[in-house]
């Protein structure tokens, strides 16, 4: 199966200035699937809400999948012949996964730009514990170096 991602609309708005603890809640919605020859194209709407309200990122797209296996030929007939509401769970699990981690990179350059903290947990280097057994020295360059992003 062939895989490819193209965003529509990309809306990054900070509504005041972040102070104080922040979280973020992410958040991917199937729109819409149709299908054309031989491509099957799923519209999707992913958002990063902060709370407090200091803003929000929105990302509209679309997934095309093309060379589909039976399996994904199946989900989509059987959300064709129901409601057009209900995804069945493996075919949304696919899609979501996917979308979730492509936005999520792109949300994070866009909270960059308008100065909103990124919508993912920003992974943190732990030091060893002084007791610790299996300590290594810390370079004294960096002793004093500030944690730096942009």
């Amino acid at each position: 199966m062939r895989v490819n991602m193209e965003y529509t609309h990309l809306e990054a708005s900070r509504f005041t200035k972040p102070s104080g603890k922040v979280n973020v809640h992410n958040n991917s919605n199937i729109s819409h699937i149709s299908r054309s020859d031989e491509v099957i194209t799923i519209s999707f709407t992913f958002t990063s809400t902060y709370n407090p309200s200091v803003g929000e990122i929105k990302i509209d797209g679309n997934i095309m999948l093309s060379d589909v296996d039976e399996n994904v030929e199946q989900d989509v007939r059987e959300w064709e012949e129901g409601d057009g509401k209900t995804i069945p769970s493996e075919l949304a699990r696919k899609v979501h996964n996917t979308i979730i981690s492509n936005c999520i990179v792109e949300a994070t350059l866009l909270s960059r730009e308008i100065l909103l903290p990124p919508p993912t947990p920003t992974p943190r280097v732990k030091a060893p514990d002084e007791n610790s057994v299996d300590k290594e020295p810390v370079d004294k360059r960096y002793r004093d170096t500030q944690d730096y992003i942009r």
